[in-house]
């Protein structure tokens, strides 16, 4: 079902200062070691744009990358190309970087890609030189731009410095960085796609609201994502606003703060259709008149999540929302899930439709000692592409959902688990402007016990026919690797 359109004061994006960005993505920090590239193809290395940094390396000159940017765990660099057509891969090459983020996979803007490098210190085997890495999706060079710094002094020392690829078009690219779990101390800084020269940087992201009634909301946003049109966009309590890339400055999109003035479910949803939003601890259905007391005590901000939850589509914003809360049955009241999909208009600033996810959003389980736990779709990725959100859960099984805005439907599509599988998983990648990956792990239950349950598996990487929602190629992990 598709909601009504909630009115809102106007905000016009074009009336922020812009000047640095347009596109799409995300990245991230990590480290680790691997083992052996086997690939196909090996794409031989250049040193041409080695003046670029005093770290900088440069590599592939072979092909465009027509497909897939990965990076995979292996003791060389770990960074490859996937044809989305063939499947055919080959390893990209990076001078004086010992191996690729393993955390995460790069992330695309336009014609570019990035990610990070990682260098052992000598003498170390868990401290690194990071650098900041650049990829010409149109040639396959791949060249460090920036060297951003040591994440530990040494391995004995017990501050940890972390850097994260927010977002980027193909002039600059933001990072993210500070000390392990101190979330509001961090900065973000942008780099010069070009040069990796830093542009800005900005201490933290705070903002302070103080409403006409007296409300006053304050924190620091929360991510970054670019829009089409070069406007950033963070989030603050769960709802978008606007970063001034010139100043840090963060500004609402909509006055959120203060006492009922959320949207909520109640404003777009039938109490006599409610039935179909809600998940209940033992089944039970939820009458009009239950759904009636609670649909206003459901806010639509979106949930937060260590994957991408927050994503541009045909000029909208897309995040999901997630509400525990109970409803009355006859005889008392039972626990609830409520949880959608949330379509947002930004230059209206007003929630354009909403729809459920039913099922998928939570899930009852019974535990010890008759203790029943729920288990939510709090772990995602989303990503907007041929005219349709697709959303991956991270948790064990689930499928990979299709929304189809014109009709509210949600389509499912099963990742295979193959003979002898207990469970897969999958997350996106996000590095092919043009189609949909996953990188999918099928394991098997080594023991299930009170100590435990550990697993062991291997992984895949799945491309998605956006157009019959089909997976059409899946490459093991060793076949890239060559063992």
């Amino acid at each position: 079902m598709s909601g009504a359109r909630r009115k809102s004061p106007i905000f016009t994006l074009a009336a922020v200062s812009l000047g640095l960005l347009a596109g799409c993505g995300g990245g991230g920090d990590g480290d680790g070691d691997g083992e052996d590239d086997g690939a196909d193809e090996t794409v031989e290395g250049s040193d041409a744009a080695a003046a670029e940094s005093e770290n900088a390396g440069a590599g592939s000159e072979s092909a465009a990358v027509d497909g897939a940017l990965v990076s995979v765990l292996s003791p060389d660099l770990g960074l490859y190309a996937v044809h989305r057509d063939t499947g055919e891969h080959s390893a990209l090459s990076l001078d004086a970087v010992e191996f690729i983020e393993r955390d995460r996979q790069p992330i695309a803007a336009r014609s570019t890609a990035f990610t990070l490098s990682l260098t052992t210190l000598e003498g170390q085997s868990f401290s690194h030189e990071v650098g900041l890495v650049r990829v010409d999706l149109d040639t396959g060079e791949a060249t460090q731009i920036a060297g951003l710094g040591i994440d530990r002094e040494s391995d004995e020392s017990d501050e940890l410095t972390q850097w994260k690829v927010l977002d980027a078009d193909d002039e600059t690219v933001w990072v993210e960085t500070g000390a392990f779990f101190d979330v509001e101390g961090r900065s973000i800084i942008g780099f010069d796609t070009a040069t990796g020269a830093q542009i800005i940087e900005f201490d933290a992201l705070d903002f302070e609201v103080t409403t006409d009634t007296g409300s006053t909301c304050s924190g620091t946003a929360d991510g970054l994502l670019v829009m089409p049109d070069g406007a950033l966009i963070t989030t603050t309590s769960g709802w978008p606003a606007v970063l001034d890339p010139a100043t840090g400055e963060v500004s609402m999109i909509f006055e959120w703060c203060g006492f009922g003035t959320e949207p909520t479910l109640a404003e777009f949803v039938d109490p006599a259709d409610a039935d179909e939003w809600f998940v209940t601890e033992d089944g039970t259905a939820v009458s009009a008149g239950a759904a009636e007391q609670v649909l206003e005590f459901v806010p639509l901000r979106m949930t937060p999540t260590p994957g991408h939850g927050l994503v541009e589509g045909d000029g909208s914003l897309w995040w999901l929302f997630d509400s525990a809360t109970s409803v009355a049955t006859e005889d008392n009241s039972i626990s609830a899930h409520a949880g959608g999909v949330v379509r947002f208009d930004p230059v209206a600033g007003e929630v354009a439709a909403v729809w459920p996810l039913g099922d998928a959003s939570a899930t009852y389980l019974d535990g010890d000692d008759d203790i029943t736990t729920v288990s939510t779709m709090s772990s995602f990725d989303l990503r907007y592409i041929d005219g349709a959100l697709w959303i991956m859960d991270h948790r064990e099984d689930a499928p990979l959902r299709r929304l189809e805005p014109a009709t509210g439907a949600i389509t499912e599509i099963t990742i295979e688990k193959g003979e002898e599988i207990d469970l897969t998983a999958a997350e996106m990648i996000f590095s092919d402007p043009e189609a949909i990956w996953l990188e999918v792990s099928r394991k098997v239950i080594t023991s299930d016990d009170e100590n435990g349950r550990p697993t062991s598996g291997t992984s895949f990487l799945e491309r998605v026919d956006t157009a019959t929602g089909t997976i059409t190629l899946s490459i093991p992990i060793s076949d890239i690797l060559g063992f």
